[in-house]
């Protein structure tokens, strides 16, 4: 989780490269989101793959994700939507994945 520290005007980052800790229900372990807006996804993407810590977090059994938030027109009206990557080890080795944001995951029947 995002802390701000007021003596040094900064933010600091939860192992260095995660805003929010979510629980996401019927998944194991706990997802550390990076959130950003447009046009900076690549840049929050990179310092994540770059981050220490985020292979220790994957091995964990946890998972990464860097979400980036955009204003579109969508039926005439401007809303919300996230370009979705979720990161994860493979062969000892950071990856990212674009994937679907949740908001167009279509539920299960």
């Amino acid at each position: 989780m995002e802390r701000w520290i007021p003596q040094a005007r900064r933010r600091l980052d939860l192992f260095g490269f995660a805003d929010v800790v979510a629980l996401v229900p019927g998944r194991q372990g706990t997802t550390y989101l990076q959130l950003t807006t447009a046009p900076h996804g690549r840049e929050r993407l990179r310092k994540v793959l770059d981050c220490s810590n985020v292979k220790q977090v994957l091995l964990a059994g946890n998972h990464v994700e860097v979400w980036e938030w955009r204003k579109v027109r969508r039926n005439g009206r401007r809303v919300w939507d996230a370009r979705r990557w979720v990161v994860s080890l493979e062969r000892g080795k950071l990856r990212a994945d674009e994937s679907f944001p949740y908001s167009r995951l279509k539920p299960s029947s």
